[in-house]
């Protein structure tokens, strides 16, 4: 929701309705009697009975842009996860959002790329929604703005890592990996990244060293000495896992990024590693995120948001530690959270090894300076 303060704002209206991609526009306008407020979704008074001069007009709106008295109010709640980040996590964030503040939950799936982005026409309608690895880039209008985000992602070397200990498991959990015959083409990679050629050769060419033709992906990563098959999984969450991939999650959470900012919503990264090691700290910047977001929406004042998100964050930390729980088995069984039984010390080895890779270090730290520089405050 859109609140402004602005002398004989009833001609504004037309050109906020014209440039702001918020759909409730609250206005309130001074008048010798005090403050009188109007809703901008009705059709506003003809600027003929509020005289005002071209100057006063600039003024005004320059004032209202400028955030300076602005309260921006979002009605979705969106979970963005990719493969190996933040499915389960997202699933158990979506229940307690929903329970917690009465929001329809929703699923989206990435192939829905040409299905409208709208927002909803009332309370009614906000959704808590999962959006499972949705390529941004590829849609031709920005994100409303009555989205708030929350991106999981990951560190791509911790991200690597966790795809290789998942897959090669045995039985592997998931039985595409057995059909599946990796491939080194990519046709987004270059444009998503703002990747060099010269970079993406090297990754192309260092996928063509580790692939061997007609070897499935799980083949690759059981028979492959350790510190290459875990190079090839870096490697294809680059260029694309699964027949068909454009692009790999790297580079399409980067792409995401850079169209979330560009829309000017409300975003919050969330690092899966972070979630797991500093699980309250995060469930609680998670938990006021959503809540200082969707406030106006949610009709909640201060005092409300604190108690309720005291209750969400207690809700959201002990689902999440059952989760852990249950998805932590014992050694021997097939278990989704995998990197577990690795000391902490050789996970650090194991990615510190891939950040001096001289083709994958300078492809992380290019993702990381995507991230870091679309990050933006909540």
């Amino acid at each position: 929701k859109l609140i402004c303060f602005c002398p004989s704002s009833a001609c504004i209206v037309p050109i906020l309705q014209a440039h702001l991609r918020s759909v409730n526009v609250a206005l309130l306008w001074s008048v010798a009697s005090g403050w009188v407020a109007s809703d901008c979704l009705q059709r506003p008074q003809p600027c003929a009975s509020f005289p005002i001069s071209c100057l006063m007009l600039f003024k005004c709106v320059t004032l209202m842009l400028s955030s300076i008295v602005v309260v921006l109010g979002a009605s979705h709640v969106v979970l963005m996860t990719y493969h190996k980040t933040g499915h389960d996590a997202s699933i158990l964030l979506q229940s307690n959002i929903h329970a917690q503040l009465n929001m329809t939950a929703h699923v989206k799936k990435r192939c829905c790329l040409c299905e409208e982005l709208s927002c909803p026409e009332s309370r009614d309608d906000a959704h808590v929604m999962r959006w499972a690895a949705p390529e941004l880039v590829l849609r031709p209008q920005l994100v409303p703005r009555c989205y708030a985000v929350v991106h999981m992602v990951r560190d791509p070397a911790r991200w690597a890592l966790s795809l290789f200990d998942y897959h090669r498991q045995s039985p592997t959990p998931e039985q595409w990996v057995l059909h599946y015959r990796p491939s080194c083409s990519s046709t987004l990679v270059e444009s998503a990244l703002n990747m060099s050629q010269e970079l993406l050769g090297g990754i192309q060419a260092l996928c063509h060293r580790l692939v061997q033709p007609n070897i499935s992906f799980y083949d690759h990563l059981t028979t492959l000495p350790e510190f290459d098959g875990l190079r090839l999984a870096a490697v294809l969450n680059i260029l694309g896992l699964k027949d068909g991939s454009r692009m790999g999650d790297v580079p399409r959470s980067a792409a995401n990024a850079q169209v979330l900012q560009r829309s000017r919503v409300a975003v919050i990264n969330v690092f899966m590693d972070d979630l797991i090691l500093q699980q309250d700290r995060v469930i609680t910047d998670i938990a006021s995120f959503v809540l200082n977001a969707t406030m106006v929406e949610t009709g909640l004042n201060a005092t409300d948001v604190e108690t309720v998100k005291v209750r969400l964050s207690s809700f959201m930390i002990k689902s999440q530690t059952a989760n852990i729980l249950r998805k932590s088995r014992p050694a021997g069984t097939t278990s989704h959270i995998t990197t577990s039984a690795r000391s902490a010390e050789e996970k650090q080895n194991l990615t510190a090894m891939l950040y001096k890779d001289q083709v994958l270090g300078p492809s992380f730290m290019l993702w990381w300076s995507i991230i870091n520089a679309t990050a933006q405050p909540y």
